[in-house]
């Protein structure tokens, strides 16, 4: 049986369809080993998968989301609504949890636009844990230079 006719018996068919592509590529991208290695990593994504849509787990990164409300968040008309603010930044908390890749390619997509590209780079420095500062720079405890101060601009 191959990757893309698995199908597991004790996933809703609803719920497969909405996870099928990405189940198939998380044991696609793996590449296990054998016939019997494949069916346990399909059995376990799919599993996984359901799981996380049965919570409101998202699956994968809503790239192009995160970089509308970013920018919005940056426009001084939607500053200047505290409720709108508070809701864009609320769902864009979310982008915190992401993967290194998913935010790189957050940044990639924002490359187009410098200021919100140094925007996005001065929040992701933010974001860093203590000890990463002290590794990478920006010192313990402090905040990433703001963009336009020349601290750490190339």
């Amino acid at each position: 049986m191959s990757i893309d006719a698995y199908k597991p018996s004790d996933v809703d068919n609803v719920t497969w369809v909405e996870i099928a592509p990405t189940v198939r590529a998380w044991v696609a991208a793996c590449r296990p080993p054998g016939h019997r290695r494949t069916l346990h990593l399909l059995h376990a994504a799919a599993h996984l998968a359901a799981w996380c849509v049965e919570h409101h787990i998202p699956l994968t990164a809503d790239v192009a989301l995160a970089r509308r409300v970013f920018v919005a968040l940056a426009d001084p008309d939607v500053f200047a609504q505290p409720a709108v603010t508070e809701r864009l930044t609320a769902a864009f908390d979310r982008v915190r949890e992401w993967r290194r890749r998913d935010l790189g390619t957050l940044a990639r997509a924002l490359a187009d636009d410098e200021e919100m590209a140094q925007l996005f780079q001065a929040w992701r420095e933010e974001q860093r844990s203590g000890l990463a500062r002290r590794l990478f720079g920006g010192g313990a405890g402090r905040p990433a230079p703001a963009p336009g101060t020349g601290q750490g601009e190339a």
